[in-house]
């Protein structure tokens, strides 16, 4: 009996959003076909320090080349892809000289779709060439949202292979009571979390907060990566300076550290611009905690009826709908029931059955 043998690029494990969704998949992944064989392509430190090799079918392989690089490209080449069945790309970089069927996860196509956001011309060349790479050879592509599957369609194009729908979910962790708002240092907080990336709006958002903190006793807390980026937002620093103390960014967090903040905020706020999923509110709706999102890109459709809205590119609209959430009650424990109904809908073990579903019919 053949013995189906499938590669896995797990470079980004460690990263904030491929990352979550690798630790959450490969697992499920794995032990959803116990008789076939996974190789592993990422940090042979990480992979065992993660447990994976604990499995009797998973095997790792070296690999540490940067991402986004002609460099990755000459890895993959070398690492080899001769005998696997199937090589399952997480993101859109994938290798382009692959003789196995790719199976590819598209998470968003914002070098496409927002170049402005990127500001890098040899990162949009770059990923329009993979995009294109991934349209033409993938044998089947696996998008997070409906929003990013049609945003494919609409820019990369048509593909030979079929784009299918999972979801991202929500980790069963997240479902823990609230408490009832514990104050940081003394001071009820709202809670943002996202990167400096110039997507993800810090500037309209700290000045829709500093509209209103005369109003309310609340701080705003930023959590998320400050340094060693690509891509930043230069005005965020001058933004947060000028909106005074209580703007405060805590940089990255711990794991532990961040369910904590997520727990403990008045109100969770996202007002990006585009995402092609969006977790992070999600996760917060699932702890019970009132989300005010971005009426943009995916989050209509992950969010549902459980969060208000705003108009990301007004900070009047942010400041008035935080207003909003902050002053009423019955809203705000409105939302707190509706936040893990829906987020209770965003299932890791549903995803991962329809990423092996498209294994199942790559490697028949």
């Amino acid at each position: 009996m053949r013995v189906v043998h499938v590669g896995i690029d797990v470079r980004m494990v460690d990263s904030p959003g491929v990352g979550t969704y690798l630790r959450h998949l490969v697992p499920l992944v794995v032990a959803a076909r116990p008789t076939w064989r996974f190789t592993l392509f990422g940090k042979t430190q990480t992979i065992g320090r993660l447990g994976w090799l604990e499995h009797d079918n998973v095997a790792a392989r070296e690999l540490a080349a940067p991402i986004y690089s002609v460099s990755e490209q000459i890895a993959l080449l070398r690492a080899g892809h001769r005998g696997f069945d199937a090589f399952w790309s997480p993101h859109y970089n994938v290798p382009i000289a692959a003789r196995a069927p790719l199976v590819v996860t598209v998470h968003d196509v914002i070098h496409l779709a927002r170049p402005e956001f990127t500001r890098q011309l040899a990162k949009h060349a770059y990923a329009r060439m993979m995009f294109e790479r991934v349209r033409r050879r993938a044998a089947a592509i696996v998008t997070v949202s409906e929003f990013t599957k049609q945003e494919f369609l609409r820019l990369v194009g048509e593909s030979r292979a079929p784009v299918t729908v999972a979801r991202n979910g929500v980790d069963r962790t997240w479902f823990v009571k609230r408490p009832a708002e514990p104050p940081r240092e003394g001071r009820p907080y709202l809670l943002a979390v996202g990167s400096m990336k110039p997507h993800k709006n810090l500037p309209a958002l700290i000045n829709a907060f500093a509209s209103i903190r005369h109003l309310v006793p609340h701080d705003l807390l930023l959590v998320g990566r400050w340094k060693d980026m690509r891509t930043v937002d230069a005005r965020v620093p001058t933004v947060a300076a000028e909106a005074g103390d209580r703007v405060r960014h805590l940089g990255e967090v711990s794991e532990p550290e961040l369910r904590a903040l997520v727990a403990g905020a008045a109100v969770f706020v996202h007002p990006s611009l585009y995402e092609g999923f969006g977790l992070p509110p999600l996760e917060a709706m699932a702890a019970g905690v009132p989300c005010v999102v971005a009426r943009a890109a995916s989050m209509p459709e992950v969010c549902g009826d459980a969060a208000v809205y705003c108009d990301p590119r007004d900070p009047r609209d942010i400041a008035n709908r935080l207003y909003e959430v902050l002053t009423n009650d019955a809203l705000r424990a409105d939302l707190s029931e509706r936040g893990p109904r829906r987020a209770g809908d965003f299932d890791w073990r549903r995803s991962a059955e329809i990423v092996v579903g498209q294994f199942d019919r790559v490697v028949s």
